[in-house]
C-alpha cells in the first residue's frame, strides 16, 4: 500500500508540474520580452493528466476497498467523473493527431525540446536525476527525428508511444527544475526525491529483472516525507 501511495504522489506532482508550466510558460516569456507558446504542450498535458485522473481514481477505490465501490462513498463518483476528461476536447487519439499537426505544420518540437533542455540545465548538477533526464531528452530528440522519417499509417500508429515519451520526459525535466529551486531557496531536497522516483520509474532502463533485485527503496525509506509534502499547501506551491 505504501508503494502504491508513493507512486500516486509522484505521478500527481509530475502532472501538476506540466500543467503549471504549460499555463505559465507564455507569461514567463512575456516578462522576458519575447512571449512564446509551447504549441505542443496542451495536447501532451491533457493526454497525461486526463489518463492519470482515471488511474488515480481507480487506485483510490482499491485503497478504500468495498467502501470505494459503493455509491454511499464519493470515490466511485470520482472515478465515473474522471472518465469524461478523456473525452472533452478530444480523446487520446485526437490529441496524438494534434501532436502530429504541431510537429509537421509548425515545427513545434524544436521549441518543446528547447524548453526541456532549459529546465534540466536550470537543475544543473544539484539534482541527481538531471543526468538521466538529460540523456532522455537526447533520446527523445532522436525518437522524434526517427518518427518524422516514417510514412503514412505507420507514423500515425506510433504517435501514441511518441506522445507518451514526450510527456514523460517533459514532466521529469520540470521536476528537476523545481527540485533545484527548492534546494536553492529552502534547502529542501524533497522535490529532488520526487524527481528521482519519477525518472527511475519512467525513464530508467531497469534491466532484465525490472529492478526486482534492487535492495533499496527510496520511496519506502522516505515515505513520510513524500506524504507530508503532498498534504501541506505552503508558499512553495
Amino acid at each position: 500500500m505504501r508503494r502504491k501511495l508513493a507512486e500516486m504522489i509522484v505521478d500527481v506532482e509530475a502532472v501538476q508540474a506540466i500543467v503549471f508550466d504549460g499555463y505559465g510558460h507564455p507569461n514567463r516569456q512575456r516578462q522576458q520580452g519575447a512571449p512564446t507558446r509551447l504549441r505542443i504542450a496542451p495536447a501532451l498535458i491533457k493526454l497525461k493528466a486526463a489518463r492519470l485522473g482515471i488511474t488515480a481514481a481507480s487506485d483510490a477505490i482499491e485503497v478504500h476497498g468495498g467502501n470505494g465501490y459503493v455509491e454511499t462513498w464519493p470515490v466511485a463518483r470520482i472515478l465515473r467523473d474522471a472518465q469524461i476528461n478523456t473525452l472533452w476536447e478530444g480523446p487520446d487519439n485526437i490529441l496524438c493527431l494534434d501532436v502530429r499537426r504541431a510537429i509537421e505544420r509548425e515545427g513545434a518540437d524544436a521549441l518543446f525540446l528547447e524548453r526541456l533542455r532549459e529546465a534540466v540545465d536550470n537543475a544543473g548538477e544539484a539534482v541527481a536525476a538531471a543526468r538521466l533526464v538529460r540523456q532522455s531528452i537526447d533520446d527523445l530528440a532522436t525518437a522524434i527525428t526517427s518518427w518524422k522519417a516514417l510514412d503514412g499509417d505507420i507514423a500515425e500508429e506510433r504517435l501514441y508511444p511518441l506522445a507518451q515519451f514526450m510527456a514523460e520526459v517533459y514532466a521529469a525535466a520540470l521536476l528537476c527544475e523545481q527540485a533545484e529551486w527548492e534546494l536553492r531557496e529552502f534547502g529542501d531536497d524533497r522535490k529532488a526525491l520526487v524527481a528521482a522516483l519519477y525518472a527511475e520509474r519512467y525513464l530508467k532502463d531497469r534491466g532484465p529483472l525490472r529492478g526486482i533485485d534492487e535492495t533499496e527503496s527510496p520511496a519506502l525509506e522516505h515515505f513520510e516525507r513524500l506524504v507530508a509534502g503532498a498534504l501541506v499547501d505552503d508558499r512553495r506551491r
